[in-house]
């Protein structure tokens, strides 16, 4: 049964695919984003990825550290944000590494995101999201260049701070206004983006099974 939010919440992570265009019915985030819900059963083999994704990240870690970055994990990463009207934006980082003075201010900074599956354009998004809103909203990075990468287990994606450009900064900040905004989101159901869906039945009577 969905139960109204007090806030507006929006996982950063939901907006990847709207923005590469590999999902498009926006009204799952919507509802998602103002109501919790009681999510579909799941074949997903959630222990498996955690223990795949949680190898990947300490090898990258390690690599990181023996470059003479200083690494923070996942939840050391993590930032929210309130947009006007009730929004909230959260999200975490899997990794920030970070090139300090002696005097421990910051000289530069990577933001990597660890990725266990095929290599999606959604992936780098995500990252370039990380890149935009740390410096944002964690004061401790106030005017950071961030660059940043997808690691696969066998390559990475490299990803410049000039990619965030003020191009990139308005689709997202109208992406989140669309999701945030009191008027449902467009239903675009399909066989392909319903199968994944977490919606029930109940929750969008226009699921396609």
């Amino acid at each position: 049964m969905k139960q109204k939010r007090d806030n507006v919440y929006i996982w950063c992570t939901w907006l990847t695919k709207y923005i590469t265009g590999e999902s498009q019915c926006e009204f799952a985030t919507w509802l998602k984003a103002h109501y919790k819900l009681d999510k579909r059963p799941s074949t997903f083999n959630s222990r498996k990825w955690n223990i795949d994704h949680t190898q990947l990240l300490h090898k990258h870690r390690d690599e990181l550290e023996a470059q003479g970055y200083v690494v923070k994990l996942e939840d050391q990463n993590s930032f929210k944000m309130c947009y006007p009207k009730g929004i909230t934006v959260s999200g975490k980082a899997d990794i920030v590494g970070l090139v300090l003075n002696p005097n421990g201010t910051i000289v530069s900074g990577l933001v990597d995101d660890c990725k266990t599956g095929r290599p999606k354009d959604s992936d780098q998004v995500q990252v370039m999201l990380y890149m935009l809103f740390l410096p944002a909203y964690v004061k401790a990075y106030e005017g950071v260049r961030f660059d940043g990468n997808v690691i696969y287990n066998d390559s990475k994606v490299p990803i410049g701070w000039a990619e965030v450009d003020s191009s990139f900064k308005e689709l997202v900040d109208a992406l989140i206004k669309r999701i945030g905004a009191d008027k449902p989101c467009r239903k675009v159901p399909s066989l392909g983006e319903c199968r994944y869906c977490d919606l029930t039945k109940q929750d969008c009577p226009e699921r396609m099974e």
